[in-house]
């Protein structure tokens, strides 16, 4: 017997979609120098990646380890994650003229979060035993940096950093989150949003980008460890009251960019593809203007759209999800079909 799957939830779908053009926005914006795109880069970092996050561990709730699980995560994380690790390889002789060097440990650029995920998914189940497993993320994300040792190698710095929001997505529920939503009114998301940007810009010279990235140990970025401590704390409650006011803006109901947010990991593994020679080489080097900052900001929604267009994810479904990495499991057995 066939279980049906549940219905999508627009909310989600539609959280999914403003979050990937965030980061395909945010990562043009790093490319390019400019006090407008490093206000607008460090608003964006303050809450959109803890915002996924926090949105992936609601979906995955329901992950328990059982064959049927376990087998989607060779197939739709460990898999890409190789093919687009060779990749990266591959544009760095093509692009930059490098020696090609394939190392499989390092993460390149945005396939750390493959890996984390894989990672997240596997602890679900124990997350989901503990008494109080957001405590213990917390306390992990806070306290694990002090190790100098730690650091991007299979994203081991941002699997633990970036577990408080993993956990409290799982905490939450559907029914929570369209409860808390009838509660609040979007126009405090909108004010929460806005005010973020403003405090970005005010306070430009204090506030880094790299302070939301959790991707090293506190040695690699501060002096002190109460001060690293400190600013670690600050990042995830950014982080947790950001992605609140996202999952309040967003709309309920399905939307012509609704689309984007179903094929969010299609526009995440593919756009680094084509921003690899703007993100390693000076192309983009004179766009320092706000004028610049606009144009790069649609080019991001632009490419967000193209990527996600039912051609587009047609054609790349071989490399996204790539059908020979069916042929890694094991067939189902007859048990595991019974009703």
């Amino acid at each position: 017997m066939t279980v049906p799957a549940a219905p999508r939830d627009a909310v989600l779908d539609n959280a999914r979609a403003l979050l990937i053009v965030l980061v395909v926005v945010g990562h043009l914006l790093q490319s390019v120098p400019g006090a407008s795109a490093n206000v607008v880069g460090q608003w964006i970092y303050s809450f959109h990646m803890a915002a996924f996050v926090a949105v992936t561990g609601h979906l995955s709730r329901s992950y328990t380890g059982d064959a049927r699980q376990a087998g989607r995560l060779v197939t739709t994380l460990a898999v890409p994650y190789l093919l687009f690790q060779t990749i990266h390889a591959a544009l760095d002789v093509l692009v930059l003229g490098r020696p090609f060097r394939l190392d499989v440990v390092t993460p390149s650029w945005t396939l750390w979060f493959l890996v984390a995920l894989l990672a997240w998914r596997l602890l679900t189940p124990v997350l989901r035993a503990l008494r109080h497993p957001w405590a213990v993320a917390v306390a992990l994300s806070l306290l694990a940096p002090l190790d100098d040792a730690l650091g991007p190698e299979l994203s081991a710095a941002r699997i633990v950093g970036m577990l408080p929001f993993y956990v409290a997505g799982m905490a939450l529920t559907r029914d929570t989150l369209h409860r808390w939503r009838a509660r609040v009114p979007a126009w405090w998301g909108v004010v929460v949003l806005v005010g973020a940007l403003l405090a970005c810009w005010v306070l430009d010279d204090q506030v880094r980008a790299s302070m939301f990235f959790m991707n090293t140990s506190y040695a690699d970025r501060h002096d002190s460890a109460a001060l690293a401590l400190m600013v670690r704390a600050l990042a995830l409650g950014a982080g947790l009251v950001g992605t609140a006011a996202v999952l309040v803006v967003v709309p309920a109901r399905t939307r012509w960019f609704t689309r984007w947010g179903r094929y969010s990991l299609y526009v995440y593994l593919l756009h680094p593809l084509v921003l690899y020679p703007v993100r390693y080489t000076d192309l983009a080097d004179g766009w320092s203007t706000p004028a610049h900052t606009a144009v790069l900001a649609a080019a991001g929604v632009a490419l967000t759209a193209l990527l996600a267009a039912p051609a587009v994810v047609r054609a790349a479904r071989w490399i996204v999800e790539p059908p020979l990495a069916r042929r890694l499991l094991r067939p189902p057995s007859p048990a595991s079909l019974a009703p």
